[in-house]
């Protein structure tokens, strides 16, 4: 928002040598406003807009109270020799054991033997011997070209399902368990009958939020939902009943409620969409999850095709699989069968035999470990009967046994009654950063299903194959019936026009349609060119609305097909309209919504809602995403980017679709990442969506364009090229684990700051694991990195890089607790490395390499958080996988030669409200001691009466050292007896010697309107009184640190202290 209120300023003063480094603010282009658009919310979460801004009403948990974990627990987890993460119901948010595996011997079905640990270890879980036998399996979720599984379990009680919690996932290797997550909550108890009706829990929920209940009518059943509509509310109510686990009040029946509407604004001028459960006997709310846009999916399923279906098998060298049935009835004009060996690639030979069993086709990609792909359409009606497809050994001299997956539909249009290929213009990255209108869209064209593999020319007036076994398809076919829709609408996605409602497809709905199928349109940089002029939708051009739309639709496809190759299957919940028969029916029927151009009208002036912003909703699996592409333009007071639109920035369509794919891989097909807007778990999905997006344009080598920062996100939505819409690059940061919920005041209330914490240590992975690499598999290969990305080789053949992204992938399926913490998503990173390199053929051992890089970040052996939202986490610079570390002990003197006391060390550039690593402060449990991994930090002392000091320190292995540094009197300090006066209020927090505090240039008790006394900064004055007489002053620091937002204190009644309003970050000193 605008600026409220002056920024607070801290001062010392210090004699000669003192460090003259100011605490300044960093990377000042991240920004919260007023402006900017509410988030869009996730399965069970939130998901801020790029920006943060508001964000609506927050998560509320009003489970209280916390299970200790028993001692039987754990004595079981010292027997295993692991390590536990426990959650709020006393079992293991994170099993792992650092060194080896937690089981072997299982056997090698891995459903068997993750449930055999599961009752092996019960005690872990509070399960009994019964509680284990009723546990669902919910997923075997299997890595992508791994023999690694994510077995996924759910608990019930009674009759009625978990809806919150109950999840335990088990990652298994060859019969070895390398981890277990868990949100289990042991045995539980029958829930209570119901008296609530359905209709009634919603409108308890309803009133809880402030929402009309007026004109309830239009009841009816959809599986376990009750729905109906409300007066005034522009999307059907839902509310059905469930088991909704608590800590410390047993198992409660609830009523999971959803309480939404896309058009009608919230009080913060944003319409909404909230998940409640609301107790089933009295009405208590205990749950609300900030969600947007509940779309019914029923409204989105066309016609099946006659015939889809999946096959799995087995082959014995020499020997073929088994033949598998595809029925093919009158009028099938095509067949498309898809076929690959797994887990472990191999290559291999399809054949499609017809229903005399004569050979009809036959596919042997000549490139080795790929899938096979046959598109069958000869001409004319295939023959009524039953087909046959068939899987073989490429060389069966030479391979052995290997299991096999595939896939087939059939349709009643040939494959060549429409015009072929399809095209589409669009930009790979984004369009020149200069401002110049220079065209760089290239023409991508669907030529063949295996077209990414295959050999041969493209079709003049191509510039890139888009044929890919992922997307099955040509992007704009019809998943059920195999018909082009000649618009931008397809299995995977469906992109249209926004400009009227930036929550959902406006009223116009412009889709761009071609019946020659060439999605290829005029972009004129209409908008940059007209300064954002407000009327450019009523010309002729349309704000290039057609060009827009298209590049839109087609990288949301890239990002589908992408995905998909690490792990964003059916299976593991993707995004699509038909799963051809690898999930249950309710699993699909959601493809991504992409909305161009969202808010363009409604969201101009004077609001400015649908500006300079992004968002993902991302719902259950079966229940279409919905991401938000907004137009960019400078704001005064709020931000300042050039005309730009978003649907031409990748890195922000690809930081959005990955909101999805993290928050449906992660905890299941229902729950994804949640937590409190500051909480550890969103931080990690705002991370996961910045690592994603541009690791997807670094593989293909799409960036730079011009001489902007490779690793930052949105350089040119922002204009800011070398960390883009973030504080620093990930590439560049100075932040650890400590730094949570700290470093970046203007930063509360939003998960996006701490989220560079974790895209800091991963990228700092990725780095390592290229330098590994480089001699066998080079980073710099650039035809290499492509066929890595374009899913032709395994990660294990590949640059450190891929291999880094496909263990973020896996990671993902072993976290089953959408609460997760940073320690949490570390040991699962882990166990993903362990479980793609070990098992019965290991591979190379990274895990002393992962361990250093999360050393150095403070993620180490010891290091801890109560929970995720946790603002003071504990950070360790240790490594359980070495033995090498330096012992540094500091002993701080004075000018005098004499000790300072009470002093607190921090690694890092920041100090008010962070952890720090050790002190010398008797009243605390830290000592003046810590252990680092070898390398260089940055440090910042701070000590009453001595202000900030930072130092520099490089550590070499097994140095133990003790060391002595100079801090030089602050005379500024009101410590030493200085004083403060002038205008503004909080004086002595503006010499205390540290950056938690705060003062502000308006007396406490003014408005958020206020006037001059808090508005304006010009001419305002404090003069310090320093302490002790006279000095001769030689380095005068001043921090320009902004305070940190405290929002909830301005909404407990009429006024509030001008220190608990948030800043703009332009108000800081730059």
């Amino acid at each position: 928002m605008p600026a409220r209120s002056s920024t607070p300023r801290r001062l010392w003063l210090a004699g000669v040598g003192l460090l003259s480094t100011a605490a300044l603010l960093a990377g000042a282009t991240t920004l919260s406003t007023a402006q900017a658009v509410d988030t869009a919310g996730e399965a069970d979460s939130v998901v801020p807009g790029f920006l943060g801004g508001d964000q609506g009403l927050d998560d509320l948990d009003n489970r209280t109270g916390k299970v200790a974990p028993s001692s039987a627990a754990r004595s079981r987890v010292d027997a295993l020799g692991a390590e536990a993460q426990w959650n709020q119901f006393g079992t293991p948010s994170s099993l792992i054991k650092f060194r080896g595996y937690l089981a072997t011997g299982l056997g090698s079905n891995p459903v068997k033997a993750a449930r055999t640990f599961i009752a092996n270890n019960r005690v872990l879980f509070r399960l009994s011997t019964t509680g284990v036998n009723n546990l669902e399996l919910l997923n075997d979720s299997r890595m992508a070209d791994s023999r690694g599984h994510a077995v996924l379990f759910r608990q019930a009680f009674g009759d009625l399902r978990t809806a919150q919690d109950g999840l335990i996932t088990v990652g298994v290797v060859d019969g070895k368990v390398a981890y277990a997550s868990s949100s289990a909550v042991g045995d539980g108890n029958r829930p209570a009958a119901a008296s609530l009706a359905p209709v009634d829990a919603w409108k308890r929920a309803a009133d809880s939020i402030g929402v009309a209940t007026t004109g309830i009518s239009n009841f009816r059943k959809d599986n376990s939902w009750t729905v109906f509509s409300v007066d005034g509310l522009s999307q059907p109510q839902r509310s059905r009943l469930v088991a909704l686990p608590t800590p410390t009040e047993g198992v409660r029946p609830a009523y999971e409620t959803i309480v939404h509407d896309a058009r009608t604004s919230d009080a913060h001028g944003h319409p909404f969409a909230y998940t409640i459960f609301v107790d089933a006997v009295d009405g208590k709310i205990w749950y609300r999850t900030n969600r947007v846009n509940h779309l019914d999916a029923g409204q989105l399923a066309p016609a099946l095709a006659p015939t889809a279906g999946a096959f799995t098998g087995r082959y014995e060298p020499p020997a073929c699989g088994s033949m598998h049935p595809i029925q093919v009835d009158a009028d099938i004009r095509s067949i498309y069968v898809a076929a690959s060996a797994a887990p472990v690639p191999q290559d291999i030979i399809l054949n499609l035999y017809d229903p005399s069993g004569t050979l009809a086709a036959s596919s042997d990609i000549p490139v080795g470990d790929n899938p096979e792909v046959i598109q069958y359409s000869p001409g004319g009606e295939l023959a009524v009967g039953e087909w046959n497809a068939e899987v073989c050994p490429f060389n069966p001299q030479e391979q052995g046994p290997s299991d096999y997956a595939g896939s087939f539909f059939t349709s009643e249009q040939g494959v060549s009654t429409f015009p072929f290929p399809p095209r589409w213009k669009y930009f790979l990255q984004n369009p020149p950063l200069s401002g110049s209108n220079t065209d760089t869209r290239i023409v991508g064209c669907f030529t063949r299903a295996d077209g990414q593999t295959a050999g041969g020319t493209l079709p003049a007036g191509c510039d890139r194959e888009e044929g890919n076994v992922a997307a099955r398809q040509p992007w704009d076919v019809d998943g059920y019936t195999s018909v082009p829709t000649f618009t931008t609408r397809g299995n995977a996605a469906l992109s249209s026009e926004a400009w009227l409602n930036f929550r959902g497809p406006g009223p116009f709905g412009q889709m761009p349609t071609s019946p020659q199928r060439e999605y290829i349109y005029p972009w004129t940089d209409q908008w940059r060119d007209e300064k954002c002029a407000p009327t450019v939708f009523t010309t002729p051009q349309r704000n290039d609305i057609d060009a827009a739309t298209t590049s839109l639709f087609a990288n949301h496809n890239r990002m589908h097909d992408w995905s998909y190759f690490l792990g964003f299957t059916e299976n593991n919940y993707n995004m699509q309209f038909n799963n051809f028969g690898n999930t249950a029916p309710d699993r699909q029927n959601d493809p991504e919504l992409g909305q161009s151009q969202a808010g363009a009208i409604q969201g101009g002036f004077p609001s400015f809602t649908g500006r300079d912003n992004a968002n993902q909703t991302t719902l259950n699996d079966g229940i279409p995403g919905i991401t938000n592409m907004y137009l960019w333009q400078p704001l005064p007071g709020a931000f300042y980017a050039s005309c730009t639109d978003g649907d031409y920035d990748m890195s922000v369509i690809g930081h959005e679709y990955t909101h999805a794919i993290s928050n449906r891989m992660v905890a299941g097909p229902d729950q994804g990442l949640s937590s409190s807007l500051d909480g550890q778990a969103r931080a990690m999905g705002e991370s996961f969506s910045d690592l994603t997006a541009v690791e997807y344009l670094n593989e293909y080598d799409y960036v730079p364009v011009a001489n902007e920062n490779p690793f930052a996100v949105g350089p040119y939505v922002t204009g800011a090229r070398e960390a883009g819409i973030r504080n620093y690059g990930m590439n560049n940061s100075p932040l650890n684990f400590s730094d949570v919920q700290g470093y970046d005041g203007s930063g509360s209330g939003s998960p996006h700051d701490d989220g560079e914490i974790w895209s800091a240590v991963n990228f700092d992975i990725r780095q390592a694991l290229n330098r590994r690499y480089n001699g066998s598999f080079p980073a710099g290969n650039e035809a290499l990195q492509k066929r890595c990305a374009a899913g032709i080789l395994p990660a294990d053949k590949c640059p450190g890089n891929r291999r880094w992204m496909q263990m973020v992938f896996d990671a993902y399926l072993l976290i089953s607790n959408g609460n997760a913490t940073m320690i949490d998503a570390r040991n699962a990173a882990l166990a993903a490395d362990r479980m793609r390199y070990g098992g019965t053929a290991p591979g190379p051992d990274n895990q002393k390499l992962l361990w250093e890089q999360f050393a150095r970040r403070g993620f180490g052996q010891f290091a801890s958080t109560t929970g995720t939202d946790d603002p003071q986490p504990i950070p360790s610079f240790e490594s359980p996988l070495q033995t090498n570390e330096a012992t540094w002990r500091f002993r701080y003197v004075n000018e005098n030669g004499g000790m300072v006391e009470s002093t607190q060390t921090y690694v890092g550039d920041y100090e008010g409200r962070i952890t720090p690593v050790f002190d010398t402060d008797p009243a605390t449990p830290l000592d003046d001691t810590a252990k680092f991994v070898p390398g260089t930090y940055d440090f910042v002392v701070q000590a009453p009466g001595y202000g900030l000091t930072r130092f520099t320190r490089t550590f070499e292995a097994n140095q133990d050292r003790r060391n002595r540094l100079l801090l030089l009197t602050n005379w500024a300090s009101a410590n030493n007896g200085a004083t403060a006066v002038g205008d503004g209020a909080n004086f002595r927090n503006l010499i205390d010697d540290t950056e938690a505090t705060n003062y502000v240039s308006g007396p406490p008790g003014s408005s958020s309107d206020g006037d001059a006394t808090t508005r304006e900064v010009p001419g305002r004055q404090v003069t310090v009184d320093l302490a002790g007489g006279r000095h001769k002053v030689d380095v005068v620091k001043v921090s320009a640190l902004l305070r940190s937002n405290a929002p909830d204190a301005c909404d407990q009644g009429d006024e509030c202290d001008p220190q608990d309003l948030s800043q703009n970050r332009f108000s800081a000193l730059r």
